[in-house]
């Protein structure tokens, strides 16, 4: 098994329980306020994926931040926005599940996807200069 997974796991674990702790926060903030979940998916994206990307590019995979990686996680997170919008659908609504457990179910769903973008959007890629040469 490829020890840099090792290492990054715990890492990653601890900073996505805080963001699915805010993300759940945010979705029955909003649900309890009478308010469709769209608008809890749509700001919880606008709030976790700045933050998100700051803890993991630090934290979790140990990368300089740079508007290039911010917005390969930005544009592999905003999938998560249909992902979740679906998920809270079939569980929330079909399901007849309350929010403060429909949040949470969804969330589960979508963290190991989360993980497979992260790495992609976060691992450094060797870049060129004019000449060819990798710094």
């Amino acid at each position: 098994m490829n020890t840099a997974l090792l290492r990054r796991g715990p890492r990653y674990i601890i900073i996505s329980l805080f963001c699915m702790g805010l993300s759940n926060l945010i979705l029955i903030s909003v649900d309890r306020a009478g308010l469709s979940y769209t608008i809890g998916v749509l700001s919880s994206a606008a709030i976790l994926i700045p933050v998100g990307f700051l803890l993991q590019a630090r934290l979790t995979f140990a990368t300089p931040w740079s508007w290039d990686a911010f917005g390969r996680y930005a544009f592999a997170l905003l999938l998560n926005i249909p992902l979740s919008w679906i998920a809270l659908f079939l569980i929330h609504d079909l399901g007849r599940i309350d929010m403060l457990w429909s949040a949470p179910a969804a969330t589960i769903l979508l963290f190991f996807w989360t993980y497979l973008v992260s790495h992609w959007a976060l691992i450094a890629r060797p870049s060129t200069s004019p000449e060819g040469i990798h710094p």
